[in-house]
Order: structure tokens, then C-alpha cells, then sequence
């Protein structure tokens, strides 16, 4: 593609971020492997690896770049810790931090969430796991428009000669619940809204002005389990989000985790892009795991010719504190 070719396009990519962070409300960063970062979609959630396996500390760092083809496409970046108790009785806490940086052109976000749950087994038998849990999210976040990045252009996209940042509240709150069932297969469903507080502020000049607006997003979400051993499984997920005055959108995946340590997984968005995953892991003598997962994401519009594909890769460290 002629540099003429590409400064039209990234005028258009320009002008469409404009139009499309306003019509989605700005839409939360957004993860093919998202079972990662299940916290950020429900602050409630229990890590699989912890109620099945027995890992009580999770860390991980992911990277997601969007439409291959684009100079300023979208990134995201984002690292994680989290820890969890495990008493017998009574409440149990899982607790941690994550920091998300996101970046579409000259539009940034950081954000660090620091996030703590507490769940309460309802079952009674030691061999069989279910639980009830309540969380909650709260951090901060920066959004910030350096606009002077576009002035190369020499066309008027450029609203203002101005970097300006946005310091906002970050609040989210969630509810779960995991249930095991006699044949050992496991049942995982859940509501959130990690964002409760919303991004509300316009860039103006004498002469143009746009409007970011952050809305509230409700989450709900489910996986169910389907245990083939004590360490391969089918893990079928669905998540669904919900925008107030946006179409309704939604996530179907099945990973197939077909020896100790190898997966695969495939599945769809209702948006047109086709999800396909594969992955490994690295077990320790003290059972603590290194997973190492690969993301692509073909879509199937007509854009995707020139915007391109998604990749994304996740790497994760969980660490098996009984064993120690």
C-alpha cells in the first residue's frame, strides 16, 4: 500500500475511533483468552486452578494486538497477581491487583484495579466443592488523547493542539457461584459490572469538541466443566455483554485440554471473528505451573482485508502453596 493509500486510511481509522468510542461507550479491553483474566469481567470469580487443583497464587501478563495491518491499531497490555486462602470453614478470600494499558492510535487508557472476593462453600463434604461468592473492584484510571500525534496528516482531523489526560474512579463489583456435581464435573455462572463510575468528559475548543463517554457494562458469564481426568477436561465458556442502547454481544469457547500439559480451544464472537487458541504447561516437582498460550483471531468482514487479524499470547505462573 502507496503512503498516500495509507494516510487516507488511517484518517478514516481516525475519524471512526472518534465515532466508535462514541456509539460502544468505550468498550473495556477486550481478551480472546479471557478465562485469564476472569476478574476483570467478574471481581467474584474463583480461579479453576484453585478450587480443582489447589493453587493459591496466580500471576500472569497478557498482550493483545489488533488488526495487524494498521500503523495505529489497537494494543492492549496487562499483568496480574492474585492470592487466595483456603480454610475449610467459614469465608475464604482471593485478593490481588491488576494494571491494563490499552492503546488505540493517539487514545491511551491505564488503569490499576485492585480487586478482593470473599466466597462461602455451601457444601459440606470435603470431596465436593461449591461455593457462593461476592466481589468487589477498585482502582483508578487514566485516559488520556495526545492529539498532536496527528497533525502529520495536513487535513483537519485535529480537533485541538492539545495532550490532555483524564484522572477517573474505577469501581466494579461482582457476584458467582461454583457448584461441582457427583460425577465431578464443575458448574461456574456469574454477573459483574466493573464499572460503575463512568468516564464522562469533553474536548473542546472555539471552534469543535467531541464527547467521551465510559457507560457502565453488564456482564454475565458461565462455564461448565467437563472432567475427563483428574488433568484433562473440556471447558465449555459463554460470555455476554451488555451495553445500555448498544446490540447485544457475545462469546462461545470450548478448550479441550487434552493431556497434562497441552490445550487447545476454538470458538466465535457474534461480531464475525472466529476465535482459535492452543497452549502448554510446565509443571514443577511442587506442582506449580508455567502456561504459555497463543491466541488468532481471523475475522470474516470485509474490513479485515485491511485492517488485519489478532494476535494475542498470555503467559501464567501459578503457584501451589500446599505443596510447599
Amino acid at each position: 500500500m502507496s503512503e498516500s493509500k495509507k494516510s487516507k486510511v488511517a484518517i478514516v481509522i481516525f475519524l471512526w475511533v472518534l465515532q466508535h468510542s462514541i456509539a460502544v461507550a468505550q468498550q473495556l479491553p477486550l481478551f480472546t483468552q479471557f478465562s485469564e483474566f476472569s476478574s476483570l469481567i467478574n471481581p467474584s470469580h474463583i480461579p479453576m486452578e484453585h478450587y480443582h487443583f489447589g493453587h493459591n497464587t496466580f500471576t500472569g501478563i497478557a498482550y493483545r494486538d489488533q488488526w495487524n495491518q494498521l500503523p495505529d491499531r489497537p494494543k492492549t497490555f496487562a499483568a496480574r497477581f492474585e492470592r487466595s486462602t483456603n480454610r475449610r470453614r467459614g469465608a475464604n478470600l482471593v485478593y490481588g491487583g491488576t494494571i491494563i494499558h490499552d492503546e488505540i492510535g493517539v487514545f491511551t487508557t491505564t488503569e490499576l484495579k485492585g480487586r478482593i472476593s470473599s466466597y462461602f462453600k455451601t457444601s459440606s463434604s470435603r470431596y465436593r466443592f461449591s461455593a457462593f461468592a461476592l466481589g468487589l473492584n477498585l482502582g483508578v484510571g487514566q485516559y488520556r488523547a495526545d492529539l498532536e500525534e496527528f497533525a502529520y496528516i495536513n487535513v483537519d482531523p485535529i480537533l485541538f493542539q492539545e495532550n490532555s489526560a483524564v484522572i477517573y474512579p474505577d469501581v466494579g463489583f461482582g457476584v458467582s457461584y461454583v457448584t461441582q456435581f457427583y460425577n465431578d464435573d464443575y458448574l461456574q455462572v456469574g454477573i459483574g459490572v466493573p464499572q460503575i463510575f463512568a468516564l464522562d468528559h469533553t474536548y473542546s475548543n472555539s471552534r469543535k469538541e467531541f464527547h467521551i463517554l465510559r457507560l457502565p457494562h453488564l456482564y454475565f458469564s458461565g462455564t461448565y466443566y467437563r472432567m475427563l481426568s483428574e488433568e484433562t477436561y473440556l471447558e465449555i465458556t459463554s460470555w455476554v455483554k451488555h451495553v445500555k442502547n448498544i446490540p447485544l454481544n457475545y462469546d462461545f469457547i470450548v478448550r479441550y485440554r487434552f493431556a497434562e500439559n497441552l490445550w487447545i480451544g476454538a470458538g466465535a464472537n457474534n461480531a464475525g471473528i472466529l476465535h482459535t487458541e492452543a497452549g502448554i504447561i510446565f509443571e514443577s516437582y511442587s506442582e506449580d505451573q508455567i502456561k504459555i498460550g497463543y491466541a488468532f483471531n481471523p475475522t470474516f468482514y470485509t474490513h479485515s482485508v485491511i485492517f488485519g487479524n489478532i494476535h494475542e499470547i498470555n503467559i501464567a505462573y501459578n503457584f501451589n502453596s500446599n505443596k510447599r
